[in-house]
């Protein structure tokens, strides 16, 4: 993640929310609109993230208002992870698998599994969860990956079913649903990660190990004993958010099967 790495440890997410306005409207939930869907859902994704200190953009203001494909990839420049929020449409009214699409250098691979299978059990999909990549005559297909791929940032569409399912299009009508799926899927997702590279980060790049062991800098080798109180009191910091993180996700769980 380019804030991560670059030293300010608070990562910045950029959100869009697919499609504006009335768009979509599902052909077997008369009340489903994918837009209005998508609009909520970036709203509480950005409400949780804000809540653990994540800096959230998004790429429109105005719920009514279209803006081009590219421009809304364009827009996350200088973030860390760019998301598209979507829910899927086929022939097949049974088809009910989450999907995430990554870009094709496949730098978005790892945290798309994680968070389709987050998708997945979070919405008790009967399909299998999927991650996806679609390459066009300029690149990625998408036009949202295209301009997000174009300023750096990893991103991904997050097709959150399918809303030409019966029992999904009127599970994504609940609002109280669309708070457990910020809550659970994204937000647990994304700050997986970013633990993952915290730890990275303390032990390496605090450190400047890459550095240190260029050899114009090395003008003396020597061996020493000596315990690094601070390293020590980093490093247990560190383990403990990690397992404050893992035991709320284990409650979250918990809680959500007592329900």
């Amino acid at each position: 993640m380019n804030n991560v790495n670059s030293g300010t440890i608070q990562p910045i997410v950029c959100i869009d929310a697919g499609h504006y306005g009335k768009r979509n409207r599902s052909p077997v939930v008369a009340e489903y609109y994918e837009s209005e869907m998508n609009w909520k859902l970036q709203n509480y994704q950005k409400y949780e993230l804000e809540k653990y200190g994540v800096q959230v953009i998004t790429t429109r203001k105005d719920e009514q208002k279209d803006m081009a494909l590219i421009t809304r990839g364009k827009a996350s420049r200088g973030c860390d992870l760019f998301i598209s929020n979507h829910s899927n449409a086929c022939d097949t009214p049974t088809v009910d698998r989450p999907v995430v699409i990554v870009q094709l250098d496949g730098r978005g691979d790892a945290l798309g599994a994680k968070l389709a299978a987050c998708i997945r059990e979070t919405m008790q999909t009967n399909d299998p969860s999927r991650v996806a990549t679609r390459k066009g005559i300029h690149g990625e297909y998408y036009g949202v990956l295209r301009g997000a791929a174009k300023v750096g940032t990893v991103g991904m569409i997050l097709e959150h079913s399918f809303h030409t399912n019966p029992r999904m299009a009127r599970w994504l009508l609940v609002d109280d649903n669309l708070k457990k799926l910020a809550k659970l899927s994204v937000v647990l997702g994304i700050l997986v990660n970013i633990i993952i590279l915290a730890e990275q980060i303390m032990t390496v790049f605090v450190y400047d190990l890459p550095g240190l062991l260029l050899s114009e800098k090395i003008i003396h080798v020597g061996g020493m004993f000596q315990v690094d109180l601070t390293f020590l009191i980093y490093w247990a910091i560190l383990m403990l958010l990690s397992y404050v993180f893992r035991y709320g996700e284990g409650l979250q769980q918990l809680s959500d099967e007592t329900l």
